[in-house]
């Protein structure tokens, strides 16, 4: 949320653990989303955080729940230290959990997303916190086992508690993106799709101003930065599974490491070298 001063990541299967620490100097992230779900806790500061548009006001003992694309930014009060710890969880692997859940109430199975952003949930932020003690244990064989273990149920928890799962359950408040700036997003998503503004209005079906109004309008942001954003995620994804810096900017389409590093930053909150050590190097944060 707001700019990363210290980072560390610890990760496995479908999942990625993620402590940051930001100065009172950080500068705010601009807006952007993630790829996977994001299950957040504040441990220490005040933030503000806008999420689709609107503010929530955090303090330490607070969880945030965020879903894949949902954008959102953050910025601390005024001389504030903050500190978070994080679960990025894969969509395909949060949507296994969600399925068994789904077979085992009888439920209809479909895509589930978090229902609330800022909730009160003790219990989630403490075994968050366990979680993060848990990754730290190198040489035991059974570590990545409990730790796949307890970021399963801790992910469960949340989304019993706080997401649609289908059936009676009351459904998020959201409402999806017209179909035609849907199109848009998929189209986006393809790496070898035009990306030019004639060919992206076009797949909308309106004139190249409306698209350019409709598509902010829906999605948050404006078009080139829903692709910078897409791409410089997919390099971070890149990244924590040990691809180099080189060759995460060139998947990402980036032929400037310079432009890379500057895009890199104000999404992420910190450089593409500093994620990369970080995220091959374990927890360091304590």
């Amino acid at each position: 949320m707001t700019g990363h001063a210290e980072l560390a990541i610890s990760r496995g299967p479908g999942f990625v653990l993620q402590r940051a620490r930001a100065a009172p100097s950080a500068a705010p992230l601009c807006p952007h989303f993630h790829l996977e779900y994001l299950i957040c806790a504040q441990l220490r500061g005040r933030e503000a955080c806008a999420v689709d548009g609107r503010l929530h006001h955090l303090k330490a003992g607070d969880l945030v729940l965020i879903n894949p694309e949902q954008v959102h930014t953050g910025h601390a009060g005024a001389g504030e230290t903050i500190e978070y710890l994080s679960l990025y969880g894969e969509p395909g692997w949060i949507a296994g959990i969600a399925a068994g859940l789904a077979s085992a109430g009888g439920r209809r199975r479909r895509a589930t997303e978090f229902l609330e952003v800022r909730v009160s949930a003790a219990p989630l932020v403490d075994g968050l916190q366990r979680l993060w003690t848990a990754s730290g244990g190198r040489g035991d064989p059974a570590a990545a086992l409990a730790l796949e273990e307890g970021a399963t149920l801790l992910v469960t928890r949340a989304l019993r508690d706080f997401a649609d799962l289908g059936g009676g359950r009351r459904r998020s408040a959201r409402r999806p993106p017209p179909r035609r700036i849907r199109r848009v997003v998929d189209h986006l998503h393809q790496r070898e799709a035009a990306t030019d503004l004639d060919a992206l209005a076009a797949v909308a079906g309106l004139s190249k101003f409306h698209f350019i109004r409709h598509f902010a309008a829906e999605i948050g942001m404006t078009p080139a930065a829903y692709l910078r954003t897409l791409r410089i995620s997919e390099a971070a994804r890149e990244l924590r599974r040990g691809a180099s810096i080189e060759a995460a900017a060139a998947g990402a389409g980036f032929t400037n490491m310079t432009s890379f590093g500057r895009a890199f930053r104000s999404i992420v909150g910190t450089t593409p070298r500093r994620y990369a050590r970080d995220a091959g190097g374990g927890p360091r944060l304590g």
